[in-house]
């Protein structure tokens, strides 16, 4: 695998603790990584479970069926959407909220198959979910009754799309990476009413080890946001950092956004916008304190004039902490979604809500029969409406889908088919 395909990959599980012995750890070993895409925690050893060891630790699994991203327009109204399969040969899936239950939903796959990762949905009549399939970048389009696949730009090799973002009036945004001359470079495509087209993205010049979007917001047709970070070497101990752009009506011109640790890990996975002057960014960085460095979330919030770090809940000293989704339905209500190692009971499910002064830890629910738990999206409509998704890991079974509901009182776990 080509060195920057391999620093992508560490790259997105950066975000996601368990990922290896730190959320970051990936990247610290860059030169040597031989793990899949595909490669998860698992426990060291079987046995049963009060016998195993934390499933914060990075060994394979073939058998994956998960859920990557959700979006609602309404409280009856949800899709998520990932992928199933084994040893890397993925179908993708989507699971549509019909207000009482979630189903299954039918969704094109090209030859060798589809795996998404982002979806917006600005309407019960029309929605996005984009990722990557055998032959590049892959966009399908709900019309209200079916998932049709439509074509995307790919102007170079590896290319994806990692997250979506559309708004009522029908315009939509999608962004992710693709490499070309060897090194990766980001991916932005926005679809105008009958078309996705390129559009210019920024790759800051100090990039020597290649820039990535993972994520994208917009609140109307002409304010959209889009986060990631970039890497300034391919070398163990590289530093990493934000990246965050803003739309311009034909093109995405680059905003300065903090690194907390300027000589260590910065990354930037999720993005939302309410307006021109109110959105937030989620993902997390390396604390160095003394020995190995340990990842914490990283929350920063746009003004109107500038992107600024936001405190949040840190659980405990040395606990590994990540961030992957933020949803906002005002400013003074907003959650974001991620996971943290708990030791010995492995990898847990994390939820923080932002009450219009400070984000707080809010408890979330881990199905009983997993070993580790990723959310890795999260969506909401109002103060009693609110989805998370993601996926669980055991030992045994493989993966499963993860879907927690916010009723406004409390995250509970509701039956994914």
């Amino acid at each position: 695998m080509h060195i920057i395909a391999q620093l992508r990959i560490a790259l997105r599980k950066a975000a996601r603790p368990g990922f290896g012995l730190t959320p970051v750890a990936a990247l610290a070993i860059v030169g040597a990584l031989t793990a899949s895409a595909g490669a998860s925690p698992v426990p060291g050893h079987q046995g049963p479970r009060s016998q195993r060891e934390p499933t914060c630790f990075q060994i394979g699994s073939p058998l994956r069926r998960q859920l990557e991203a959700v979006a609602a327009p309404s409280a009856a109204d949800a899709w998520a959407v990932g992928f199933t399969g084994a040893h890397d040969k993925f179908r993708a899936l989507a699971e549509h909220w019909t207000g009482s239950a979630w189903r299954p939903v039918a969704i094109p796959n090209g030859p060798g198959g589809d795996t998404l990762f982002g979806v917006a949905a600005p309407s019960p009549h029309s929605a996005w979910a984009v990722g990557l399939d055998a032959s590049g970048s892959v966009a399908e389009h709900w019309n209200g009754t079916a998932w049709t696949q439509t074509p995307t730009q790919n102007p170079g090799r590896d290319q994806e799309l990692a997250a979506v973002a559309a708004v009522p009036s029908g315009a939509a945004w999608a962004v992710g990476d693709y490499i070309k001359g060897g090194n990766s470079l980001t991916l932005a495509e926005h679809w105008n009413g009958s078309a996705w087209a390129q559009t210019p993205s920024q790759n800051p010049a100090d990039a020597r080890g290649g820039s990535f979007l993972s994520g994208v917001a917009a609140s109307s047709s002409t304010s959209a946001w889009a986060a990631g970070n970039y890497a300034l070497g391919i070398t163990p101990g590289s530093a990493v950092r934000t990246l965050m752009e803003r739309w311009t009506g034909s093109g995405w011109t680059r905003v300065a956004s903090p690194n907390p640790d300027a000589s260590g890990i910065n990354v930037l996975r999720g993005v939302t916008a309410l307006s021109a002057s109110d959105a937030w960014a989620v993902g997390n960085y390396d604390h160095h304190t003394t020995g190995q460095p340990v990842g914490q979330p990283l929350i920063e919030h746009w003004n109107g004039t500038a992107w600024t770090v936001t405190a949040g809940p840190h659980l405990a000293a040395g606990v590994n902490t990540g961030l992957t989704g933020v949803a906002a339905v005002s400013p003074a209500d907003a959650w974001a979604v991620g996971s943290y190692c708990a030791g010995a009971q492995g990898l847990r499910t994390l939820t923080e809500h932002w009450n219009g002064t400070a984000w707080t830890h809010v408890a979330s629910p881990n199905p009983s029969q997993a070993d580790a738990t990723w959310l890795s999206g999260v969506a909401a409509t109002s103060a009693s409406n609110a989805w998370a998704t993601g996926f669980y890991f055991n030992h045994n079974t493989g993966y499963h889908p993860v879907i927690e509901h916010w009723n406004g009182k409390a995250w509970t776990i509701v039956q994914a088919r």
